[in-house]
């Protein structure tokens, strides 16, 4: 349910852009991809970067040479890498790969100064949950999928661009998940039948991400 209504949000965006009949708004349609650097904030804090990838459609509507919306829909991997030590703290025996993969929809604000080749870019981000796994160096848990999950995520994102002529842009972004990636849950003891609640570890996205667009 979730999945279908951001997706169809997301191509609704894309499609039904208003018109205005004072100003002349120019649309242009492109391809993006990009490089992940992923992290998730834990209580406990930051683990190492799972590196990993974005791709997707980005529809720019500019209003002026200095004011722009952008709208894109991306298929983004995230996550963490955490070293396993042995006892806790010595020596690192391993590595634990945990994986999220969602449909993101940004849409962001960019400011060009003067109508300059720099952009300022700042907005937020709605996503639904594809996938997700944790994978760790053991032949017994490999691939494993974490139960209660949210399926929503969102949160802030922003950052700096810079556009080569008319058709490439390359921008540095940064995303902070507002919504915790785990859900709480609740279990009825099967002989007693009352209802426990378990409070989940408050996980939440970061993402760092350089990504090169093609406008046509």
């Amino acid at each position: 349910m979730y999945k279908k209504l951001i997706i169809l949000s997301g191509l609704y965006l894309l499609n039904n852009l208003p018109i205005s009949g004072q100003h002349r708004i120019d649309y242009r349609f492109g391809l993006i991809g990009g490089l992940n650097a992923a992290l998730i904030q834990k209580s406990t804090g930051i683990q190492n970067i799972r590196w990993r990838y974005n791709m997707g459609l980005t529809l720019e509507q500019r209003f002026s040479p200095t004011v722009s919306l952008v709208y894109q829909l991306l298929y983004s991997r995230q996550g963490e890498t955490v070293n396993l030590k042995y006892g806790g703290t010595g020596p690192t025996i391993g590595h634990q790969y945990i994986t999220f993969d969602y449909m993101t929809l940004p849409i962001m604000v960019r400011f060009r100064p003067k109508g300059e080749q720099v952009f300022l870019e700042l907005g937020g981000q709605v996503s639904t949950l594809v996938n997700n796994y944790i994978y760790i160096t053991d032949p017994f848990n490999q691939g494993k999928p974490f139960d209660n999950v949210n399926q929503l995520d969102v949160g802030f994102t922003g950052g700096l661009g810079y556009r080569f002529g008319k058709h490439i842009v390359v921008d540095t972004r940064y995303y902070h998940g507002t919504k915790p990636i785990l859900s709480d849950f609740t279990v009825v003891n099967p002989q007693s039948g009352v209802p426990t609640l378990y409070r989940q570890e408050k996980w939440f996205n970061r993402v760092y991400s350089l990504n090169l667009s093609y406008y046509f």
